[in-house]
């Protein structure tokens, strides 16, 4: 305990941070939440926590998440969302790991879950993202949303044991209103990139991305809730194209 600092950005996350900052317990002295304007309980739930809070404007994912590294007490940062919680393995794996090289990028297994129920097969199976980092080596970078850490130097290995639960999603009303979100910044970002929209990325790709993840990635044996998530991530994709296309039409392109 003490080698590690935790970041976590959030905005109205009184349903589960105190959930996220129960499962840190014992892990890091000093845990750094980033809020930009939460209306709800969030800040006094962290604070009970004893969280430190950083109340500032939202400036993006990537810039956000970096605010809260420079505020850290210790160069090792484990960063997570407000709905993402450790289970005790990985909690112990990262008490007894020994952080030498900062040059060292470290990837966590992740288990999502979505109205309470886990997803063990799909496109999330086998789901891992770099987590884990020294702040002298890397950082985030600004892209509105999908943001990923850029350095130098960075050897990627992935923590074997324990997850990350990523509770994503309390029902289907949560999923429509971040998906409708999400969406609508991937497009932007896609726009600023001068990505083009074709048959393909409109039409056939949300058809592979559903049998993809529901028959190649085994997702019909999560029942209904495979399925459900195969569906709505064919539609994702969709979307995010379908929205660039409108982005084209409006600006004239």
């Amino acid at each position: 305990m003490g080698r590690i600092s935790v970041v976590i950005i959030t905005r109205n996350e009184e349903d589960i941070l105190a959930k996220t900052l129960l499962s840190l317990k014992g892990l890091s002295d000093d845990i750094i939440v980033v809020d930009s304007g939460s209306t709800d309980s969030t800040i006094s739930i962290a604070k009970s926590h004893g969280a430190t809070i950083l109340e500032t404007t939202w400036d993006g994912f990537g810039a956000n998440k970096n605010k809260g590294n420079s505020l850290a007490k210790h160069d090792w940062i484990l960063s997570i969302d407000a709905d993402e919680c450790i289970d005790n393995a990985l909690k112990n794996a990262l008490l007894n790991m020994e952080l030498i090289d900062p040059n060292n990028l470290y990837s966590l297994k992740f288990r999502t879950f979505i109205a309470g129920q886990p997803l063990k097969y799909g496109q999330t199976s086998g789901e891992t993202h770099p987590r884990l980092f020294n702040r002298k080596c890397v950082s985030w970078n600004l892209a509105e949303v999908h943001e990923e850490l850029s350095g130098i130097a960075v050897i990627k290995s992935v923590i074997k044991s324990g997850y990350i639960l990523h509770y994503s999603y309390n029902d289907l009303q949560d999923y429509l209103q971040k998906s409708n979100s999400y969406t609508t910044l991937r497009a932007m970002q896609m726009f600023k990139s001068r990505k083009k929209v074709t048959f393909f990325k409109l039409y056939l790709n949300p058809l592979y991305t559903f049998v993809s993840n529901y028959i190649f990635k085994l997702g019909f044996l999560d029942g209904f809730w495979g399925y459900t998530y195969a569906r709505l991530s064919s539609t994702y994709t969709y979307l995010k194209y379908a929205k660039l296309r409108e982005l084209y039409a409006i600006h004239g392109e």
